[in-house]
């Protein structure tokens, strides 16, 4: 037996889960591997933001680099995925896909022996 969902051409609910739990883990991996770049950078960050601080020259030297510029570019796009992964999913319906009421009905199977 072949298992279809009986919309054509998509996942069956639980694929689709199963899908967007990983991608969900990605980003939380992304998102966390650049939190860790970025805060070796807390210090200058504050002072960045701070009101009328000014830098020295070597933290001028860091702030135009690359290194700095990567980490707070990765971060800034790892936290908008995430935030648009949560506004386009539910996570409480991800919760929901490890319980065994997402077991496969008859319903959702279609033999290959069908004639439709």
């Amino acid at each position: 037996m072949k298992q279809q969902n009986t919309q054509s051409g998509s996942l069956f609910p639980v694929e689709a889960q199963s899908k967007a739990l990983i991608e969900l883990a990605k980003l939380k991996v992304d998102v966390s591997t650049s939190q860790v770049q970025v805060q070796g950078y807390e210090s200058l960050i504050f002072k960045i933001l701070a009101p009328g601080e000014l830098l020295t020259p070597e933290e001028c030297e860091i702030v135009t680099g690359k290194d700095f510029t990567k980490a707070i570019n990765a971060m800034a796009t790892g936290l908008a995925k995430l935030t648009r992964w949560y506004q386009e999913n539910d996570a409480k319906t991800m919760k929901n896909f490890l319980t065994p009421a997402h077991i496969i009905t008859d319903s959702e199977v279609i033999s290959l022996d069908s004639n439709e």
